[in-house]
């Protein structure tokens, strides 16, 4: 009797499963900026996969309550994808928020 060899079709599985280009959707229910009333478009980006603390408080301040629909900002992965909304005015206001605070960096 010839023996089933398994090992190929569960470590192609275990590597597409694990390893294969992903993309999370991480869009949230509203497609409208809670900031600024507008339509967001969807977007898909590398994932970001942790966070930096380097920003002061003033800035992430005014991330959460000036900017927070712009690109998110962090360590990306190589591999895996996000799909998330972007607000255009939420991107222009943290560009300004940062040329006008150059000097605090």
């Amino acid at each position: 009797m010839r023996r089933l060899d398994l090992t190929q079709p569960v470590l192609l599985g275990f590597l597409a499963l694990f390893c294969g280009c992903a993309t999370e959707d991480r869009r949230g229910t509203l497609s409208t900026c809670e900031v600024h009333h507008l339509q967001m478009r969807s977007v898909t980006i590398p994932l970001v996969v942790g966070w930096v603390d380097h920003f002061s408080e003033d800035y992430s301040r005014a991330n959460r309550s000036v900017f927070p629909n712009a690109y998110p900002e962090g360590p990306a992965s190589k591999w895996k994808r996000e799909r998330i909304y972007v607000c255009q005015r939420c991107v222009d206001a943290r560009q300004n928020w940062l040329e006008s605070h150059k000097s605090a960096f």
